[in-house]
């Protein structure tokens, strides 16, 4: 679905953790941890809006525990293998 949508390219991580799944329990929750997959998508500011609802719809189910979309300023990209560098 995002490639389609001509999403330039993204990471998915294996990652654990956990979040508000563990809010109303009575029991101490340290040490217990849940799979999780992060996602890493590095888009132009045009194309942010667009891209976050993209995964929005990809993967909400509009319950709890459906995850987490953060948004962060990307100072620089250096693509390696050409030294080029973006800004």
């Amino acid at each position: 679905m995002l490639r389609k949508a001509n999403v330039p390219g993204l990471t998915v991580l294996k990652a654990q953790g956990f979040g508000r799944e563990f809010k109303a329990a009575d029991v101490e929750m340290v040490g217990i941890l849940t799979e999780k997959a992060k996602v890493e998508i590095a888009v132009e500011d045009d194309d942010l809006d667009r891209v976050v609802k993209l995964v929005y719809d990809a993967v909400g189910t509009g319950r709890e525990g459906d995850g987490i979309i953060f948004v962060f300023d990307l100072v620089s990209v250096t693509r390696i293998e050409a030294t080029e560098s973006e800004e």
